[in-house]
């Protein structure tokens, strides 16, 4: 029996807005593509009747988010703008509305200041310890203790008598 843990790759979450602009959900997004639409096989499912069975898409790429218009229509929007069917690249706090639904993108926040230790990007493996990478440039080089510049020497201190 496998005793390790079952990992999910976080590629961003999707913040529900209610009307009123306050924030009522969070909807991690955890497949490469994620299909937003009424039909009952859609990740996320918005039930009016103005939305397409397959309204659009968010595509996960080397660890950036794309929507896509799916609908005749083409009412998908980004930040008041329509998309398209081309691939409309998402920053994070983005506003996606769809048919007067409102969501908001956001990228998982990265541990470790700058590495992304999210996913291997080439192979898919998931690795929760990698750790970072070393230049080259120094994979043969030893490591050794700064020394000192200056030589100290070893001398007592008299006390002068008064």
């Amino acid at each position: 029996m496998d005793s390790q843990k079952s990992v999910k790759t976080y590629y961003g979450f999707l913040l529900i807005k209610k009307g009123n602009g306050s924030v009522c959900g969070r909807f991690p997004v955890t497949k490469k593509e994620c299909i937003l639409g009424r039909d009952n096989n859609c990740d996320i499912r918005i039930l009016l009747e103005k939305v397409s069975a397959q309204q659009c898409s968010i595509l996960c790429i080397d660890n950036k988010a794309y929507v896509r218009d799916k609908s005749i229509a083409g009412s998908t929007k980004v930040n008041g703008k329509k998309v398209g069917r081309s691939n409309f690249l998402l920053h994070n706090s983005d506003e996606i509305e769809i048919c007067e639904r409102k969501f908001v993108w956001e990228y998982p926040k990265k541990p470790h200041g700058d590495f992304n230790n999210l996913s291997c990007k080439k192979s898919g493996i998931r690795n929760e310890h990698l750790s970072p990478r070393v230049p080259e440039r120094f994979l043969n080089q030893v490591i050794t203790p700064l020394v000192l510049k200056y030589k100290i020497s070893h001398t007592r201190l008299h006390k002068k008598k008064i």
